[in-house]
């Protein structure tokens, strides 16, 4: 197993520049009957001599090619790397599992390298042992079986960035069988359902995972756990979906990733029903009422107005006053003159009711029924006990 590198034009020679161009040229040329074989002959054999001396990086005499990557003593948890340069120049290597590029969502190794050397240094590495110069062999153990791993050369410059190829050997322990860092296999990759729609009480629901990759899985909301939440391979990921806490429908995406490919399962979950009962916690009763009867006098006792005091109510915000008129002769009533209603809604624990109208009670006797209610937070209070008051018309 041995070193990889791209092909690349650059490498060409200049001869092979110069007879591509003539090779394009002899198209327009008015000479075309005598030139074309001639051309064809030397433009064709510069081609192939150019394509042939770029060669694939494996020989390493070649002045593109730095070195050879071989793997020995491959077992289910350790290889051996023999690198054989062909210069003393100075290199530095990294050893990655490809489910860590997956995961991280690194689409080159080139990517990965320079994330590798933007969280570390030169002194660190070399502490390591990661810095190349000459033939050696290194022992790689602690491997996962059945795991493709790259080993990974490049060389940094004086800022300690990526400059040049990257080149690389691809190997899984436990395999009898190199790969020369020939290209992966698609990925395959789908889950369902799709959609998962969960009742106010919550529950447990399954999702399939079918690939051929590592993959990752994470959810939007708290309310949504999952398990497992990555893995390799084909999988089920069981979803806790905990009780709603409002009556509102809520959702939210799960999102499943593999490689560049990405699944999103939809979850939603009902609100819950507005059947509980309501608070039966009354807010505090206004006590102790009481009406007093204030007169003034024009010629004769004439009532002025009522006034009404009781116990002011912890966490009130206001007290609504309510009156039922009773239109009665002595004992004896007769009928509901007005039926019980509010009269006055106040900030205080007291009000004065002057809100009579003698002439349309036509100077009757009439007994007048009062009760309170308080307002807070919690709503509006029972009414307080009804405190009874004779009005009686001048003489």
């Amino acid at each position: 197993m041995q070193a990889r590198e791209h092909f690349s034009i650059k490498n060409m020679p200049m001869f092979a520049y110069v007879a591509i161009f003539l090779y394009l040229c002899r198209r327009k040329s008015k000479l075309r009957t005598i030139m074309r074989k001639l051309f064809s002959f030397f433009a064709m054999a510069a081609i192939v001599l150019g394509m042939a001396s770029c060669g694939d990086g494996n020989d390493p005499n070649n002045p593109n090619t730095p070195f050879k990557l071989e793997v020995q003593n491959l077992t289910d948890e350790s290889a051996d790397i023999v690198v054989t340069p062909a210069s003393d120049a100075a290199y530095l290597w990294t050893n990655v599992e490809q489910r860590h590029l997956v995961n991280r969502h690194f689409a080159k190794l080139e990517d990965y390298v320079a994330n590798l050397l933007s969280t570390t240094t030169y002194a660190e590495m070399e502490t390591a042992g990661r810095v190349l110069s000459g033939s050696k062999t290194i022992p790689l153990s602690g491997l996962n079986k059945n795991n493709a791993y790259y080993f990974i050369v490049f060389r940094v410059d004086e800022e300690f960035k990526l400059s040049g190829e990257v080149y690389f050997v691809k190997y899984t322990p436990g395999t009898n069988t190199d790969d020369p860092g020939t290209p992966d296999q698609p990925i395959t990759f789908a889950v369902s359902p799709t959609t998962i729609n969960a009742p106010a009480t919550g529950g447990t629901f399954t999702l399939t995972v079918n690939t051929n990759s590592v993959w990752v899985a994470s959810a939007e909301a708290a309310w949504a756990t999952l398990s497992p939440t990555s893995g390799e391979g084909n999988a089920i990921v069981t979803v806790t979906i905990e009780p709603a806490t409002s009556t509102e429908e809520t959702s939210q995406k799960i999102t499943f990733s593999a490689g560049t490919n990405t699944y999103y399962v939809t979850v939603k979950r009902a609100g819950k029903s507005n059947t509980n009962p309501p608070d039966q916690t009354d807010p505090n009763t206004p006590t102790g009422l009481k009406v007093r009867i204030v007169y003034h006098s024009v010629g004769w006792d004439i009532i002025d107005y009522f006034q009404l005091t009781w116990n002011p109510v912890n966490g009130a915000t206001a007290y609504k006053v309510y009156r039922e008129d009773v239109w009665a002769h002595g004992e004896q009533i007769w009928q509901v003159y007005t039926p019980n209603r509010v009269i006055a809604e106040v900030t205080t624990p007291e009000f004065k009711d002057n809100s009579f109208d003698t002439e349309a009670w036509g100077y009757q006797s009439m007994k007048l029924k009062y009760t309170v209610t308080a307002i807070t937070s919690k709503g509006e209070s029972k009414p307080c006990e009804v405190v009874e008051e004779w009005w009686e018309p001048g003489v």
